[in-house]
């Protein structure tokens, strides 16, 4: 991959006034005629730097299964080659998750907390989640950060809008898929998924929207 450094003055629009449209005018010719790769909703200089970072760390994980040694370049191969071994990921089944569906299954209101505690701290996701990370108004000390999440879906206006009602059609059978992978009958699967749909929902709606959300005042 090779990049140009600085300016790309060919993706200038010469119709455009810089004093009127800086914006326009350093990209429009790029705007214009850039066609964003039909995989991905959005495409960059940022996004072509992520990827090829990403191909570097494949092959890093490549090669340390190839040429395992001693130490922690053999853990990383082996790691990764358990990873793409689908036969005996398909022989195990939901084998290695079900102590965590039991704990699941057995949790009550007043043990729920400490369940999600549980799994905060081994990195399943909940109904809210938290991370340390420097104070915008004051570099000299940290703050303790919150976030929405317990949502399956991007965000909460696709549990309420009509433009996503194809996305919501489609998500109760995919949850449903997955409890059946994880040894569900086809119809404990279903009514399992639409209790979990209508649980999201109602979620939902006690989630800010993504307005809010970039409110700088708000957090």
């Amino acid at each position: 991959m090779t990049l140009k450094p600085g300016l790309d003055v060919d993706n200038f629009d010469q119709n455009t006034r810089p004093q009127d449209d800086l914006f326009r005018y350093t990209n429009g010719h790029w705007l214009d005629t850039y066609e964003i790769p039909a995989d991905q909703a959005v495409h960059g200089s940022f996004y072509l730097l992520r990827d090829a970072s990403e191909e570097a760390v494949k092959q890093i994980l490549e090669d340390a299964q190839a040429n395992p040694s001693a130490g922690v370049s053999q853990q990383i191969g082996d790691m990764y080659a358990s990873f793409l071994n689908e036969a005996r990921a398909k022989e195990l089944g939901a084998a290695p998750i079900a102590a965590d569906l039991a704990l699941i299954q057995e949790a009550n209101l007043e043990g729920l907390t400490h369940l999600l505690g549980k799994f905060s701290r081994e990195g399943i996701a909940g109904f809210f989640g938290m991370y340390v990370n420097n104070d915008p108004g004051n570099p000299e000390r940290y703050l303790l950060n919150m976030f929405q999440g317990g949502l399956g879906l991007p965000d909460e206006s696709y549990y309420r809008e009509e433009k996503y009602a194809d996305f919501r059609d489609a998500y109760v059978p995919y949850i449903a898929s997955m409890f059946e992978h994880a040894g569900y009958s086809s119809a404990d699967a279903l009514a399992a998924a639409h209790k979990i749909m209508a649980f999201e929902t109602e979620l939902a709606t006690h989630h800010w929207d993504v307005v809010a959300t970039r409110d700088a005042e708000k957090t």
